[in-house]
């Protein structure tokens, strides 16, 4: 699957057949830089960004996709539902809001 965001190309491959608990999720940037992480397995991963940043989420990670070369892939690990908002905690302790809309997540504010 491939993802554009800016300037930016990522080429991101999950691992594994659908039915396997954990797969590996690979992302490739422009084609020259590769960071893994492990992320649920049983269903594919969607996409989405804000602002500059890109995300890919899968069933149980949301995954702060690199901005640059020296930066990795952040597994944004602390989030918990209030009503049908999803509030998530990034690595830099800052938390962001998002407003479930049909099967899309959405920046809420």
């Amino acid at each position: 699957m491939t993802f554009i965001l800016g300037d930016r190309v990522y080429d991101v491959r999950l691992s594994g057949d659908g039915a396997a608990r954990l797969a590996v999720l690979t992302v490739t940037v422009d084609s020259r830089y590769e960071w893994s992480t492990t992320v649920a397995g049983w269903r594919t991963v969607s996409f989405g960004a804000c602002g500059d940043v890109g995300y890919v989420w899968s069933a149980r990670e949301l995954v702060e996709l690199p901005t640059s070369a020296d930066s990795g892939l952040t597994v944004i690990d602390v989030a918990r539902w209030e009503g049908e908002v999803l509030l998530v905690r990034d690595a830099a302790d800052g938390e962001h809001a998002w407003r479930v809309d049909g099967d899309r997540l959405l920046r809420d504010g």
